[in-house]
């Protein structure tokens, strides 16, 4: 029985009725909603009796007068047996679940080559079939299929583990998270015990995705050889652990980039994914391919060094006789240099082998050192070590003079003639030949005028003397000189042409991405 309400005269449409007598398993006195409808097939029947089309149907727009379109819009039916901790039965016999896996990458905020790390922000869909569950009035649109909070809690979901990842982390149902029907087959009628109008899609036919947005630190083995020339291969593992392989498989389905291809150290190349073999539990495995940018190493170290090279070299083109100048220079470029090195090594990761920069670094300390040792051998290897007017020659004679003082000390009797004549006051005097005071002062005779001779080699102080023809300097090597203006740059050419060569060899690899 159906009582009318005020300003209603016809029972179309959604309203309570009330049982007179046993009906259908329903006991007399119960009240029941019944749906009395003039619509058509593919149409929704408001409760005031309107008609809409079925499509409109809970798509978060109120078409039904009475907004009856919108209530209660649960998208899929969970029956009362259902568990969601166990998972669904495959949908082929004797084959395990596939659980499809996609992974969007959104960007890499951070790659710290020192820290062996490497922070990336993506999103995980996973996508399944439960064919214990129904759907109910699914859209084309996905974002209209989205399930609510407490239908999410009530079914399986997949769980992910993301074995290289800092911490333990997994998949969540967090805030954020989404899980949407995804409509891929045909849907029936909903049958009489349905009180409104319902087109059903089946759980084996239609699939469920679960969507999560994460930001994860990675570790990263880095192979540093070819650096700054080099590209890091960073793998990103996932493993199913809703049950082992057997039960079920992650099948890779699309791993995508939609970030910065240039980041601010490395260029971002192309993405793989593939399963890993021999797991427990199955595993996918994503690899980023970072391509250094080695620009800013050029500019910052390549360049600056070979300045320094080029300037301890000019110093074998100074004045030969200024050799002050000529060692500071060279040195100073040592020196800086030698900063430079450490710097550069603090910054990257300690490592057993030499990288290609440091092959570039130690070069370069090398040939100024070269620089400099060059340096002493000319000034020095023309200087005869036990020469009249060398420091050891001087030296010597200052020691048998000192010998000889202690000598004249002794008893008068003891010594020679002369020794004794001295001793007892009586002064002899002797005069010495021009060749006797040459050898013991640098003094010589010019007619009857004595004069110091001056060094051959006078110390230079401001603006260096330039000597007309350097072939005369006996005080320098000048062959050894044009030797080492020969010899450096042959050496340092060859040195470029190996070390550039296998360097744009290698880049052109990577940029073939081989």
């Amino acid at each position: 029985m159906w009582d009318p309400r005020r300003g209603v005269h016809y029972p179309f449409g959604t309203h309570q009725w009330k049982v007179m007598s046993v009906l259908c398993g329903l006991e007399a006195g119960m009240a029941v909603n019944l749906t009395l409808s003039v619509c058509g097939k593919g149409m929704f029947t408001c409760e005031d009796g309107t008609c809409i089309s079925l499509q409109k149907r809970c798509d978060l727009r109120v078409d039904c007068p009475d907004q009856s379109d919108e209530h209660q819009c649960s998208l899929v039916d969970v029956p009362q047996d259902y568990q969601n901790n166990i998972p669904p039965q495959p949908t082929v016999l004797n084959q395990s679940l596939a659980i499809h896996f996609t992974i969007n990458i959104i960007s890499f905020p951070s790659v710290a080559t020192q820290d062996l790390t490497f922070v990336t922000t993506f999103q995980l869909l996973l996508r399944w079939r439960d064919p214990r569950l129904s759907y109910l009035n699914l859209k084309t649109d996905r974002t209209l299929n989205m399930l609510s909070e407490d239908n999410k809690r009530r079914i399986w979901t997949p769980r992910v583990f993301f074995s290289n990842a800092h911490g333990n982390v997994f998949t969540n149902l967090n805030q954020g998270s989404r899980v949407e029907c995804v409509q891929e087959g045909s849907s029936t009628v909903g049958g009489p015990h349905h009180t409104r109008e319902v087109n059903i899609f089946s759980g084996s036919e239609n699939s469920l995705e679960m969507g999560q947005l994460y930001s994860v630190t990675y570790s990263c083995d880095f192979e540093l050889l070819m650096f700054p020339f080099d590209a890091q291969v960073c793998t990103m593992k996932f493993m199913l652990v809703s049950a082992s392989a057997s039960y079920m498989t992650l099948v890779p389905t699309l791993a995508n980039y939609t970030g910065k291809t240039s980041l601010i150290e490395y260029a971002i190349g192309h993405l793989t994914m593939n399963t890993l073999p021999n797991e427990e539990f199955s595993s996918v495995a994503v690899e980023v391919r970072f391509m250094r940018r080695y620009g800013f190493y050029l500019l910052t170290l390549y360049i600056p060094t070979t300045l320094l090279m080029l300037i301890a070299y000019a110093t074998l083109y100074f004045n030969p006789d200024d050799f002050n100048s000529r060692i500071v220079v060279a040195l100073t470029s040592l020196l800086v240099l030698s900063s430079l090195f450490t710097q550069t090594s603090n910054s990257l990761p300690k490592t057993s082998y030499f990288k290609l920069v440091d092959v570039w670094l130690f070069f370069s300390i090398v040939m100024i050192f070269n620089v400099v040792m060059l340096q002493t051998l000319v000034d020095f290897s023309q200087q005869a070590v036990l020469n009249k007017g060398s420091r050891l020659a001087r030296a010597f004679k200052k020691i048998h003079k000192f010998l000889r003082k202690l000598g004249n000390n002794k008893d008068v009797g003891q010594g020679t003639p002369v020794q004794d004549l001295r001793a007892s006051g009586v002064i002899i005097t002797h005069t010495k030949t021009a060749e006797e005071a040459e050898q013991e002062e640098p003094w010589a005779a010019n007619g009857n005028n004595w004069h110091r001779e001056e060094p051959s080699r006078l110390p230079i102080y401001g603006r260096a003397f330039r000597r007309k023809n350097w072939s005369e300097n006996k005080d320098v090597n000048m062959s050894l000189m044009t030797f080492s203006r020969i010899i450096l740059p042959v050496i340092f050419c060859i040195f470029n042409a190996c070390y550039w060569g296998a360097a744009i060899v290698h880049v052109n690899t990577l940029d073939k991405g081989t």
